[in-house]
């Protein structure tokens, strides 16, 4: 029972209840991660922006895709592909120094991340679906999200 003599008072409590709740469950899923030792590659974008210094001050947006590794162990063979939401939409790629047949990354270490470029233009879709695959101690792995530009 939460005793209380104001809104301060409950909002306070609340809180603090709320606090002790996420952070329990945070350590519950890490320690659960922990134990399980296992890759776990997730896609995000990202993005810089860079003021030119010329005589017009002009911003420019670089964009990033991510991939972040929340698991404790390597992802081996990590590959990216990007393809549209919508039927006869123009995905965005990221750009990544692999050669064709190749994984984008050998190896992605624990709680480690890895980005690419990505130089999308106006003939590119905002969002696209974004699939991810590695291996690890399980074998064959896969994420997919959506993601969007903006």
């Amino acid at each position: 029972m939460i005793s209380y003599s104001n809104d301060v008072e409950l909002a306070r409590a609340v809180n603090l209840i709320l606090a002790a709740a996420a952070t329990r469950d945070q350590t519950r899923s890490v320690t659960e991660l922990e134990h399980a030792g296992y890759a776990e590659v997730w896609p995000r974008v990202e993005h810089e922006d860079r003021v030119s210094t010329g005589r017009q001050l002009r911003t420019y947006r670089n964009w990033y895709l991510t991939l972040s590794n929340v698991g404790n162990a390597p992802a081996r063979d990590v590959r990216v592909r990007t393809e549209p939401i919508k039927e006869g939409d123009n995905p965005w790629e990221p750009t990544t120094e692999a050669e064709e047949g190749s994984p984008d990354a050998e190896v992605l270490g624990p709680n480690g991340e890895i980005r690419f470029p990505i130089g999308p233009s106006l003939a590119n879709s905002a969002q696209v679906r974004c699939i991810v695959k590695w291996r690890d101690d399980r074998g064959e792995q896969t994420n997919t999200a959506t993601l969007r530009l903006g």
